[in-house]
């Protein structure tokens, strides 16, 4: 049991199409076996039918590459999105840090004044 989404059966549809008009190119472009006289007599039909088809096969790559172009723009905001999220979480961590090197830097002095109170007090070094 898969899941899919709407754009994967648009993609899958596309592709179907495009295969589809491929091999009807690919017939009207293969010699399918008729003799040098029925090939003249249907050789303007078959050049009207080969663009037709590949006017066809054209227009499905082109939406089938339009379509891919918005997966990628979708993937590209998401990536932002997420890279976003992610700076906001270690800019977050760096703050709590600093409080924290900012209180320990506080304690530090505060020992220091007190050392050095101390060491004028029993005059000796500490």
């Amino acid at each position: 049991m898969s899941f899919t989404s709407p754009l994967d059966d648009s993609l899958q549809s596309l592709l179907n199409q495009l295969n589809s008009e491929f091999d009807e190119c690919i017939k009207q472009i293969v010699p399918n076996g008729l003799d040098n006289t029925e090939r003249s007599r249907s050789s303007q039909d078959e050049s009207q039918a080969n663009k037709v088809h590949l006017l066809r096969f054209l227009q499905i790559a082109k939406k089938l590459e339009t379509a891919l172009s918005k997966i990628i723009q979708s993937e590209k905001h998401q990536e932002q999105i997420a890279l976003q999220d992610e700076i906001n979480g270690l800019q977050q961590n760096i703050a709590q840090q600093r409080e924290v090197i900012e209180k320990y830097t506080a304690l530090v002095r505060e020992w220091s004044k007190e050392f050095s109170e101390l060491e004028k007090e029993n005059k000796l070094p500490l």
